[in-house]
């Protein structure tokens, strides 16, 4: 009628996509905490090497801030592998991703240790790299200490005009030797019994007690006499102090 407005429409029940929405923004939530939490530096790449997102720690491992690390590419803080191979790699990372260890270079210069773990995958068409950075400067650190530690041990015992070996007591393989040993290489595992005794089993006579048995059974120092045979099959006594 003139005068009058009429207005038609309906009504449609969006509970459930509001629902899965909602549960899309949680899970979008959840992952950034997770993102943001972690304690290894985080970057995401295209295939270009510009960074596409990266974490809080990122930035910080590298000393820029978010705002500086959003701006950089992978050749800005890979110090060891050249601009085009490392883009070579980027770009040919897949689902099966790759893992290694290379060093990275802060803003103001310095060089860390870091270990690698790279997974690709498409998101809206476009190819991106997820990175995760672990900073294993430490861990460098102490295994360096400890190459230094073993190599002066190593020293040591070479300088030593006794024969001195490490066993292992449950196969009577023999695992270290000193010069004096004149045991050469031990990739082959040699058995002590073997090149002591010329024999296919461990001694077991009264005269003759396995200095590993009594370490094992005592669990103490121990000094017996043995009798060993040189190259020539010639009988030697020998005294021998175990160790535990």
């Amino acid at each position: 009628a003139e005068g009058k407005t009429e207005i038609v429409g309906f009504v449609r029940d969006v509970t459930e996509r509001k629902k899965a929405e909602q549960a899309l923004a949680d899970e979008a939530t959840r992952r950034r905490i997770l993102i943001d939490q972690s304690r290894d530096g985080i970057v995401v790449l295209d295939e270009n090497g510009k960074v596409y997102e990266a974490n809080q720690r990122f930035a910080e491992m590298l000393g820029y801030t978010p705002e500086e690390a959003a701006e950089l590419h992978v050749w800005d803080w890979e110090f060891v592998v050249p601009r085009e191979q490392v883009l070579e790699m980027v770009r040919s990372v897949d689902e099966t991703g790759d893992h290694f260890e290379t060093q990275h270079r802060r803003k103001d210069g310095t060089i860390y240790d870091v270990e690698i773990s790279t997974n690709g995958t498409m998101c809206a068409g476009q190819k991106l790299i997820f990175c995760v950075c672990r900073d294993i400067t430490e861990r460098k650190q102490a295994e360096k200490t400890i190459h230094q530690q073993n190599e002066f041990l190593n020293n040591i015992l070479d300088s030593l005009t006794h024969p001195f070996y490490v066993i292992d007591a449950n196969d009577y393989t023999v695992k270290m030797a000193n010069l004096a040993a004149e045991l050469g290489d031990l990739s082959e595992n040699p058995i002590c019994y073997a090149l002591a005794h010329k024999s296919d089993k461990p001694c077991q006579s009264a005269e003759c007690t396995c200095p590993l048995e009594e370490v094992k059974k005592t669990k103490k120092p121990v000094v017996v006499e043995h009798i060993h045979y040189d190259e020539g099959g010639n009988a030697r006594n020998i005294e021998v102090h175990g160790y535990r």
